[in-house]
């Protein structure tokens, strides 16, 4: 048996309070009692205990005046149906529910060896971060029940799982163009067929996304000045520096929303583009059958909505 335990970073805000109990699977605090339990599980032995927590403590102190917090994403019934793909899912949920340089710093690895789980190793991710996670109180118990509501289904489609992978490859990019590409090759993934490509993304993610008219009709006019920026970087146009820089954040945005609300509607992409077709602006709760709107980041969901992009050109 091989299990990973991954090490989140880059936040304020206390990641355990985030409920994956409905899958056994919790955030916990590197200096936490809880973590230090849940390694000593691993084994009887005294020593190999002291051994097992060795990469945890090296962390700890390392990090000692970082005024970040650390989190272990643990499974506590690790005999028990261990997914190590599920242990990485409760990263991806939270990227997307608040686009941020939350990552992922270290990973310990541990094999079973004469019946007892011991550390093979510590990989380390070092990352220069300028926005941390964040989350409200005030959100909690909503984002708790859409962990709950989406978490099974979140690879069900293919189109989704390639919309996410593009959404995260988006942050380990080198260059901002490239993380802008991978952004766009996000949403494109939500449109079938060969016909106004580009118009029927724009038209559908605008009727995903907004929650009223008017808001369908800003994000409609921004992906409008996103795809002449696009168009200008694949092409090999010269354009204005400050135009990446101020589409980018907002295109991140964008396409986590539009993930989120993929997740919720759990439809296949040929019914999906079939239903974007009958709705107008506004619509998106005729989308699919007994849809529910989630805000989970007020501010998240403002910017999406509300912030008109300057032109282009």
């Amino acid at each position: 048996m091989k299990i990973t335990i991954p090490i989140l970073t880059n936040t304020h805000y206390d990641l355990s309070k985030f409920n994956f109990r409905f899958r056994d699977i919790y955030l916990v605090e590197l200096t936490s009692l809880k973590l230090k339990r849940y390694i000593n599980s691993f084994t009887k032995n005294k020593e190999l205990r002291q051994v097992n927590f060795d990469f945890f403590n090296y962390i700890i102190k390392e990090k000692h005046y970082d005024s970040k917090k650390y989190y272990a994403i643990i499974k506590k019934k690790y005999k028990q149906n261990y997914k190590q793909e599920e242990i990485y899912r409760v990263f991806n949920l939270l990227l997307l529910i608040y686009p941020s340089d939350l990552y992922i710093s270290n990973e310990i690895d541990f094999s079973t060896e004469e019946g007892e789980l011991r550390t093979t190793g510590m990989s380390s991710f070092p990352r220069y971060t300028s926005k941390f996670f964040y989350s409200h109180d005030r959100n909690l118990k909503e984002i708790n029940r859409f962990l709950k509501k989406v978490f099974l289904d979140f690879y069900k489609f293919e189109y989704v799982r390639l919309a996410i992978l593009h959404f995260n490859t988006s942050f380990e990019a080198s260059h901002g163009h490239f993380q802008y590409i991978n952004l766009c090759m996000a949403l494109e993934t939500l449109v079938e067929g060969d016909k106004e490509l580009s118009y029927r993304m724009k038209r559908g993610v605008a009727i995903l996304v907004g929650d009223n008219k008017y808001s369908c009709e800003i994000i409609f006019r921004n992906l409008g000045n996103i795809y002449s920026l696009r168009s200008a970087i694949v092409h090999g146009e010269n354009y204005k520096n400050s135009k990446l820089q101020e589409y980018l954040p907002y295109l991140k945005k964008l396409v986590a929303r539009t993930i989120l609300e993929l997740l919720l509607h759990k439809l296949n992409r040929s019914n999906l583009n079939e239903s974007l077709t009958k709705a107008g602006f506004g619509q998106r709760h005729l989308i699919s059958q007994k849809y529910k709107p989630f805000e989970l980041s007020l501010i998240i969901q403002t910017d999406v909505t509300i912030v008109s992009l300057t032109k282009y050109k």
